[in-house]
């Protein structure tokens, strides 16, 4: 048998992908497919998620590709979404939806925060809760939590996004314990700067860091081969040493100190 055979037995039939339609989400999309499996993919834009979609199926016609534009961050939307997939043995949830609030907190909206812990933090645990007991059942599966590399400290001007990755790295490696006697595999891909449009779009020069742009094809396959063999991986090897010093090296205080002074430096003045 085939490492995609075996691939496509374990995580089968389906997969769920939200943020399916650009991006990592988009990468990982693509890399499923050409495992075999069948996509559930997920994200608001629902032109752009059709149009992925098509791209994908043109490529690989003997796969089922089922598209639904929803917004994760509302209310019920994860309900509208676990109705819509009753039928499907989703053998696979790619958690890798999420928006980035930058800047003083008190420069945003609370809606905007509040949104960004909904999209975050609520609608991965919602998925992993639900997919995960039929993956229980059935004694196979896997979800995966895209996290960051921020997730390994507190960062000023990043404040809450960083909170929130944090989260799901605790939640992801908790969850590979507990799911392990149960053969279902649960990893944390926690990716630094990638070449993505949340990445373009940010109020933050992150030439001003130094920091290094990965893309995303190359982070999301980082995930994929570290399913079933790590409960979390840091794909790049700037990215790995950034997290090494974060969570070896330096105290709290100090994390909180160097990185807020890199970014107060970096952030566009109207956003401190």
């Amino acid at each position: 048998m085939t490492k995609h055979a075996v691939f496509r037995q374990t995580y089968g039939p389906w997969a769920l992908v939200t943020g399916g339609s650009a991006g990592i989400g988009a990468s990982f999309a693509w890399i499923l497919a050409e495992r075999g499996l069948n996509l559930v993919l997920v994200a608001r834009n629902r032109e752009r998620l059709e149009q992925k979609a098509a791209e994908i199926q043109t490529q690989h016609p003997t796969i089922q590709i089922i598209t639904h534009a929803l917004d994760l961050s509302l209310p019920d939307s994860i309900t509208t979404l676990i109705h819509a997939t009753t039928e499907l043995e989703i053998g696979l949830v790619i958690a890798n939806a999420a928006v980035e609030t930058n800047g003083a907190f008190l420069r945003n909206t609370f809606d905007d925060e509040q949104r960004l812990i909904a999209l975050n933090i609520t609608a991965p645990a919602h998925l992993a809760h639900h997919y995960g007991q039929s993956m229980r059942d059935r004694r196979q599966g896997g979800i995966l939590f895209v996290a960051s590399i921020a997730a390994y400290g507190p960062l000023p001007y990043l404040a809450n996004y960083a909170a929130s990755k944090a989260y799901l790295l605790s939640l992801g490696e908790a969850l590979h314990y507990e799911f392990k006697p149960y053969s279902v595999d649960v990893l944390v891909l926690s990716p630094g700067l990638t070449d993505t449009d949340m990445a373009g779009q940010s109020e933050i020069n992150w030439s001003q860091l130094y920091a290094p742009y990965m893309d995303a094809d190359t982070t999301a396959l980082a995930g994929i081969r570290a399913l079933g063999k790590k409960s979390s991986v840091i794909p790049g090897t700037t990215n790995f040493l950034v997290a090494f010093v974060r969570k070896y090296l330096l105290t709290r205080s100090l994390n909180i100190i160097l990185f807020g002074h890199l970014l107060r430096r970096a952030i566009m003045p109207n956003r401190l």
